[in-house]
């Protein structure tokens, strides 16, 4: 898999096209919404259909990738609703 230095994108750093890139992000969403709603019982569950789903080596990387930021972002907003109750 090469990395292109030069690439404004991580997904064009990857050789990953945008139309396959939004689809990936699509799934992954959707995954973590599927999670957030309980309908998933553990990120595990996500990493599985991330694995079943992408073979190719820089599309599981970058589906990862995009689980990680999502996963980051989902924990910050939950933080923040924690924090906002506690004030209340």
């Amino acid at each position: 898999m090469e990395f292109r230095h030069d690439s404004e994108t991580i997904n064009e750093a990857l050789g990953i096209p945008e139309w396959k890139a939004k689809e990936i992000a699509m799934f992954v969403t959707k995954q973590i919404m599927l999670l957030v709603d309980g309908k998933l019982d553990s990120v595990s569950r996500i990493m599985e259909a991330i694995d079943s789903e992408y073979k190719d080596r820089a599309e599981f990387g970058y589906a990862m990738f995009l689980l990680g930021q999502g996963l980051r972002i989902v924990s910050e907003v939950k933080e923040d609703e924690v924090q906002t109750k506690t004030i209340r």
